[in-house]
């Protein structure tokens, strides 16, 4: 609740207060100087001319005067005091608040509010509020700047207020003070801060101990608890109207759910299926285009501006109006001077497009789960059912279907699923370029080479489950330790070969066909981060996540036995170690991690003269066989 105190000094005191040196005035006498109930509500001057304000009338025994009534004053000059201490003024205390009774009669005891003289006979106005059960006080004023002091003092005075004033230019009346001092913890609030906030900020600082803390969470929790419980029905409440967005999905034995959904996602893929352009319509595509190209015309190629391009789709129909937007026409931008685009840059991107739709609705068929991923499972159903289209794989005999089927999920759950969930993201799939070199197949006159590096070639798929049988010397169709040693030119070493089946899943010691293709994925893709990271697993000796010197040492110790075999001499390792460090440049001198591995672009490099004889040789001697190739020797370090 607010309180509003005017104190009112007239002209007509200044005289007095300049003939006495110092005296105190209690609150009777200072009751006794107010002024008389006939010169309320009116307006009256002063002996200097000044005019009292209106007051405004309250409940008919007091008056208030506000900032408003206050008229501004001509700049006052201090007054030396020669020594002799302050002057004290008559002043009198109005107010309309509850409070007022208890004020008189304490002003009446002599134990109320007292004021300090000021230098200067002023009016000012004291606005006394309460926030949070703590009282402030603001002085608003006419010619004055005023620093207020305030406290709490014992039970017997319940507010006190002393201000003193300096002088000071003129500034509106409306103004706060420019300081205001709390005697509680000596903060000064200044002019240039929010003088609400601050006063919030202050009264929300009281220190709480633990037991008061308690009790009020315990009354808060309560509270809000038995409002919660009846507005628990109210159909007005959020839980009540979002609607439901999550389902739980059927469980394996529920039959008939399981067969609903399917029903419902194949009925919805039909449908986007629809939307998509077929092979009539894109033939009517390119008429439109063909026919509506823009000039200047050229013989090398056909463009189109941006108004033919709305006029071509608005001829195409609703179909056609998704591939037809300004974005997709300001992305195809190449620098023409008329700010055309390509009519075949921009056919190849509508095809582009309809392809990719048409893949995603393909592949979210096997989506049983229809989360937008594909498990292994789903992934060996697709490419089974998708071998009788590729022409290039027309030669595979049936019985190898299940093995060329492995062979081709291995290499998306390889790269597609680092952390081995046993699913992979179906935008993975369409981001990558494994769904195009599978689809290549379809072309019947694909080119030898291009056969022999596409991993899902029928000549690739056979080399790779040749090796595999080449490998198996005791036919039991698993790879033991001494039998995977043979792998490429036989000589990867003996640290790594333990460390392989460490790490990797085996059967009794041995190795089956898909852990095989993992471990062939790995080692002729080593420049990959996905084959980085799987190397790098069994490369961490002490699966610290990083190798240090401990690690080098362990694995080229191997190499250095294996020259020993073969008789050459072995390489130091502190030379070998002060290279590989200068390779990779790790953040920390110290050790090595994966991601400096990835980052210095000579992962391959570094993992290759650690574990195989034949590539550390072959790394060792680069500068000889580029010598005898005619090349320059390559940048490796």
């Amino acid at each position: 609740m607010s309180k509003k105190f005017t104190i009112d000094t007239h002209s007509q005191l200044r005289s007095l207060e300049l003939q006495r040196n110092k005296h105190a005035y209690s609150p009777q006498s200072m009751q006794d100087q107010s002024p008389s109930a006939e010169s309320r509500g009116s307006t009256a001057s002063s002996p200097d001319g000044m005019v009292t304000p209106k007051s405004h009338q309250t409940n008919g025994s007091t008056t208030v005067l506000t900032p408003e009534d206050v008229p501004p004053y001509p700049k006052a000059s201090p007054r030396k005091t020669n020594g002799q201490g302050r002057k004290r003024g008559r002043t009198r205390i109005l107010t309309d608040t509850p409070e007022k009774a208890g004020l008189e009669e304490e002003w009446k005891g002599g134990e109320g509010m007292q004021m300090w003289l000021m230098l200067e006979s002023e009016e000012f106005c004291f606005d006394v509020g309460s926030i949070k059960n703590r009282d402030f006080v603001v002085v608003k004023f006419a010619t004055k700047k005023s620093v207020v002091h305030y406290e709490k003092p014992p039970s017997v005075h319940p507010t006190e207020i002393r201000t003193s004033i300096f002088p000071s230019s003129a500034i509106e009346f409306t103004r706060l003070c420019r300081q205001l001092y709390i005697k509680h913890n000596l903060r000064v609030i200044k002019d240039d801060m929010d003088f609400r906030s601050a006063l919030i900020k202050y009264a929300t600082s009281k220190k709480i101990d633990k037991t008061e803390n308690e009790r009020r969470e315990s009354e808060y929790f309560s509270k809000y608890y038995e409002e919660g419980k009846k507005g628990k029905d109210d159909p007005k409440q959020s839980y009540s109207v979002i609607p439901k967005f999550y389902y739980k999905l059927p469980r394996e034995e529920d039959v008939l759910a399981q067969k609903l959904r399917e029903e419902a996602r194949a009925i919805f893929l039909q449908r986007r299926g629809k939307q998509l352009l077929n092979n009539t319509e894109l033939k009517a595509l390119w008429v439109l285009l063909d026919k509506h190209h823009s000039p200047p015309h050229s013989d090398e190629e056909q463009m189109i501006n941006y108004q033919d391009f709305l006029h071509v789709a608005n001829l195409g129909g609703p179909k056609c109006r998704s591939y037809f937007t300004p974005t997709v026409f300001a992305k195809l931008q190449g620098g023409d001077p008329y700010g055309r685009v390509s009519i075949m840059a921009l056919f190849n991107y509508v095809m582009r497009k309809v392809w990719y739709h048409q893949t995603r609705i393909g592949l979210s068929l096997y989506d049983v789960i229809g989360q937008g991923y594909l498990r292994e499972v789903d992934l060996e159903n697709y490419i089974l059912e998708l071998i009788p289209t590729l022409p290039q794989l027309d030669g595979l005999e049936k019985s190898f279907h299940s093995f060329y089927v492995c062979t081709a999920v291995r290499k998306f759950l390889f790269f597609l699923d680092p952390l081995r969930t046993g699913r992979v993201r179906i935008q993975d799939i369409l981001a990558c370029s494994f769904l195009d070199d599978l689809l290549e197949l379809r072309d019947v006159d694909m080119p030898k080479d291009l056969q022999d590096s596409n991993w899902f070639s029928a000549p690739s798929a056979l080399r790779v489950y040749g090796q595999y049988l080449n490998l198996d010397k005791d036919h039991n169709g698993m790879l033991n330790k001494e039998e995977l040693a043979g792998y490429g030119t036989g000589t990867l070493t003996r640290a790594f070969m333990d460390r392989v089946f460490q790490e990797c899943l085996t059967y009794d010691g041995e190795m089956d066909y898909k852990t095989y293709l993992d471990f062939v994925l790995a080692m002729e893709n080593r420049q990959e981060p996905q084959s980085l990271h799987y190397l790098f697993r069994i490369l961490d000796v002490d699966g610290k996540g990083y190798l240090d010197t401990f690690c080098l040492n362990y694995f080229f110790r191997a190499i250095q036995e294996q020259m020993r075999v073969h008789g050459q001499e072995p390489i130091l390792f502190e030379d070998v170690k002060d290279e590989v460090f200068d390779m990779v440049k790790p953040a920390n001198p110290a050790w090595i991690t994966l991601q400096d591995l990835v980052n210095c672009g000579q992962g391959d490099t570094v993992v290759t003269i650690l574990i195989d004889l034949n590539g550390f040789w072959t790394y060792e001697n680069r500068e000889a066989m580029a010598a005898d190739t005619g090349d320059s020797a390559p940048d490796l370090m």
